[in-house]
């Protein structure tokens, strides 16, 4: 039980729209990391 009130984003973890905005900020994070080491590369 205590681990339920350590994670309460675990609970919610379930729902869609949730795990939809985990993944985007993930993404976007990762675009907006690769991009600059590209254009250097590009350049």
């Amino acid at each position: 039980m205590s681990s339920i009130c350590k994670n309460p984003r675990e609970a919610f973890a379930t729902q869609i729209e949730t795990h939809r905005n985990e993944r985007r900020k993930t993404l976007i994070a990762l675009v907006a990391h690769d991009l600059p080491h590209r254009l250097r590369a590009d350049t």
